[in-house]
């Protein structure tokens, strides 16, 4: 891309965050914690979401597969949203038996290379992350507390889901039980907050569903034009996120995430020109 005067930039850059972590959690997942790739530890209750380049199909081999293996948990609920292209999936699942993070992921990814005909690389990153890659959290989050009713449920932001579009629903009496005490999430958040900065974290999974969505390997470098459009998209047409206030922090938000997708030594923001 030319050089342009940021001025002219500013005004094509239209993105998002939240005021605070506290907001960015809710807006991302709800409460779930975001815990080192490397974690070993096992957990009883695990947060899913499952986007596919040309949206999860109703009644697909991968829809039926996933919503099965589900059915083979000790408890869980499955709900789709969306349409076409867009149409995904959310799941919970409660466990009597704890299962690592990363058994979770294996599932689900050995689900979709079986099912999915246009299954790569590129999907799988947005997916999961990349091994070593400890700035992407991936579809499976760890629970700490009942995010099927405060985001799917019964999140003021949405309509209730229809009942055609609740695939599976089996909760257990009590959920209290299965999540982590407070002392094991703090120390996850802990272990967490040394790796991955929450707000940029959270912008670059929504930059990555972007390249997804438009057919661009998330692996390849970003560039401050195609961080604007997927924040773009993610906010006026995805509507998943909300409206930055000033146009300052709207540019701050688009140079920082680019070097952050980039691990970039070479700041934009000090050059005063966007390459």
């Amino acid at each position: 891309m030319s050089e342009v005067n940021l001025g002219i930039y500013q005004s094509t850059v239209i993105s998002h965050y939240c005021d605070s972590v506290s907001d960015l959690n809710e807006w991302t997942f709800g409460s779930v914690i975001m815990a080192s790739p490397k974690m070993t530890k096992k957990f009883r209750s695990y947060c899913i979401t499952v986007r596919h380049r040309r949206g999860v199909l109703p009644d697909s081999d991968f829809e039926k597969r996933f919503v099965n293996w589900i059915k083979k948990q000790d408890n869980g609920i499955v709900v789709a949203e969306m349409e076409g292209e867009k149409r995904h999936l959310h799941a919970q699942i409660w466990l009597d038996d704890a299962k690592p993070k990363a058994s979770i992921c294996r599932t689900i990814e050995r689900i979709s290379a079986q099912t999915v005909p246009d299954w790569d690389r590129a999907q799988r990153v947005v997916q999961f992350g990349k091994k070593g890659d400890k700035n992407l959290k991936g579809g499976v989050r760890i629970a700490t507390s009942d995010w099927h009713k405060s985001y799917l449920l019964e999140n003021p932001d949405k309509q209730p889901p229809e009942e055609n579009n609740i695939l599976f629903f089996k909760l257990p009496e009590s959920t209290t039980e299965y999540y982590p005490s407070k002392e094991e999430q703090e120390a996850a958040m802990a272990r967490g907050t040394r790796a991955v900065d929450y707000k940029y974290a959270a912008l670059a999974d929504r930059y990555k569903e972007w390249a997804l969505y438009k057919g661009i390997d998330p692996d390849q470098p970003a560039t401050p034009y195609g961080v604007a459009c997927a924040l773009q998209y993610a906010m006026f047409k995805a509507k998943t996120m909300c409206v930055l206030r000033d146009t300052r922090t709207k540019m701050d938000t688009v140079l920082n995430l680019v070097d952050y997708l980039n691990a970039s030594e070479e700041p934009l923001w000090f050059t005063g020109v966007i390459p």
